[in-house]
């Protein structure tokens, strides 16, 4: 097992939500940006139907009051993984 798949699968553990489906997609998610962090949401997904599962998982059209939070801090959870990945990828050379 990598460890992008097992780091993901902690963060997506110890993070609150309402429903094991919904922390087994994010770990999913997780490992997906992780795999490819400098990728926009549809590369990284590789595939149409990846990509929208994972904007539905971050855009949920309706939301039940009592899961809002809980949402908001998995968005915030993903925007600084990405950052932080995207920081560690080796900088190219212009030459």
């Amino acid at each position: 097992m990598h460890t992008h798949t097992l780091w993901a699968a902690r963060v997506a553990a110890g993070t609150v939500l309402p429903d094991k489906r919904l922390a087994a997609r994010l770990a999913c998610i997780l490992e997906t940006f992780a795999e490819r962090p400098s990728d926009a949401i549809p590369q990284a997904a590789g595939s149409w139907g990846q990509a929208k599962g994972i904007y539905r998982f971050l855009a949920p059209k309706e939301l039940p009051r009592e899961v809002r939070p809980f949402w908001r801090r998995v968005r915030s959870v993903l925007a600084r993984v990405r950052s932080v990945l995207k920081g560690l990828l080796p900088l190219e050379s212009p030459c």
